[in-house]
């Protein structure tokens, strides 16, 4: 991988202290807020869904609740969030629906067709009219997320751009012949999907990197689950009734119209703080390529902390103001360095092939992997014939950035000069 485009790898962080990330995706049940603690106990005993995949979705059907009720000056919470399961048999998809259970309890008996749930399948008219109908800020469920992608980005014309516009609560704009030009003001809806591994790589190519659709995501990648079916298909009827509960807090909120959120001087100082170390720690873990994500994830931690501070209030007054809470913010900060961050990190280094550079590179890798000190002549016969071209300067790169080690013998020829070998093995 090159320094312009991709991850470094070597430095995982300093001896003998924890890394400021996680090696994989993880998070600590105890730093959890004690409501989305207790929404995920209840929610995991109903599930043999992995449990990293509920806090997404918790957050982002919460978000189409009161994405557009509160703020921090002129700042929203949605979210884009997505889960990546390893197989297509990893419950995914029984994760997302069984958390949005209340929600679409709720959704029923709204008027006037009012949506906390929006479809995932629609046409670039008929989404602007949704949105300028609905008056909640919503959520785009996709539980078919390649495919949503894929629409998004190359089947509805300017869809893709004006959706990276809403994310930061600028207007969307749309230009019919019937109806001349359509806004939607300050969108604020949330998106949460749910993919394999293999479907996201089918469909996400390397240059969407550029357009921000990525950084703007928090991932969570579960590769394996190892929950047993059985047990929680036993659990599942004793402890469903559980979740209903949420229904009572998101039929307060609907009644709010706009709520203020307050940071105080403490948790400012702390956010600060944080922001330079993870920026610190990003650039010495991953290298320079990461840090245009991490700019994002620094603004979602804020988003992640207004979510999570308004779930855990019991009463809330319309145009009255909530102090957002220190175990928020150390819950959000949390999250973002063992889960999401992680998590992306694994997208970035594993799934994305997004530059044919990096993909020679992963070809030199892998051959010179199973063939520990393999001689250049061999490993140019190895590869094809397109790739030969670049193996010279592909295999300096690798050296120079510490993944492989080379080395070299001197050949004598009888009538003399000679011949230098070169040798390649991997540094691990």
């Amino acid at each position: 991988m090159n320094n312009s485009t991709t991850l470094a790898t070597t430095s995982r962080g300093v001896p003998g202290k924890s890394p400021f990330f996680s090696e994989e995706p993880n998070y600590d049940e105890n730093m959890l807020t004690p409501v989305l603690k207790g929404i995920m106990s209840e929610l995991t005993k109903c599930s043999d869904a992995p449990e990293a995949f509920f806090l997404p979705s918790i957050l982002a059907y919460w978000a189409g609740v009161i994405g557009n009720k509160v703020a921090l000056d002129d700042l929203r919470p949605n979210i884009w969030t997505a889960v990546f399961a390893g197989s297509s048999i990893m419950r995914k998809s029984t994760a997302i629906k069984l958390t949005g259970t209340p929600y679409r309890n709720i959704q029923q008996t709204l008027e006037n067709g009012q949506k906390i749930i929006l479809p995932s399948d629609f046409s670039d008219a008929g989404f602007f009219e949704m949105m300028q109908n609905n008056a909640l800020a919503g959520t785009i469920v996709a539980t078919e997320f390649s495919d949503f992608h894929k629409k998004l980005n190359r089947d509805y014309t300017g869809m893709g751009e004006a959706f990276l516009s809403a994310y930061d609560n600028d207007s969307m704009v749309h230009v019919t012949r019937s109806f001349g030009e359509e806004v939607v003001n300050e969108p604020s809806f949330s998106i949460l999907g749910a993919t394999t591994l293999v479907g996201f790589k089918k469909v996400f190519s390397g240059s969407e990197l550029e357009n921000g659709f990525l950084q703007r995501f928090m991932p969570v990648v579960v590769p394996n689950n190892t929950k047993d079916r059985i047990l929680y298909m036993q659990r599942k009827a004793q402890s469903k009734n559980s979740i209903y509960q949420m229904e009572n807090k998101i039929k307060m909120w609907l009644e709010i119209d706009r709520v203020d959120l307050y940071f105080d001087d403490a948790l400012i100082i702390m956010h600060g703080s944080w922001e330079e170390s993870i920026i610190d720690n990003a650039k010495a873990q991953y290298g320079d390529a990461i840090l245009t994500f991490i700019e994002r994830h620094i603004v979602n931690c804020i988003k992640l902390t207004m979510l999570i501070s308004c779930l855990e209030e019991e009463k809330v007054e319309n145009d009255g103001t909530i102090n957002i809470s220190t175990q928020s913010l150390r819950c959000s900060m949390h999250l973002l360095q063992h889960l999401f961050i992680p998590s992306l990190v694994h997208l970035l280094e594993n799934e994305i092939v997004y530059d044919l550079s990096v993909k020679r590179e992963r070809k030199l890798l892998n051959i010179i992997g199973n063939n520990r000190g393999i001689p250049r002549t061999a490993l140019r016969n190895m590869i094809s014939s397109s790739y030969r071209k670049f193996m010279n300067e592909d295999l300096e790169r690798l050296v120079k950035t510490g993944k492989i080690l080379k080395s070299y013998s001197q050949g004598v020829r009888v009538q003399g000069g000679g011949t230098t070998e070169y040798y390649y093995e991997l540094i691990k």
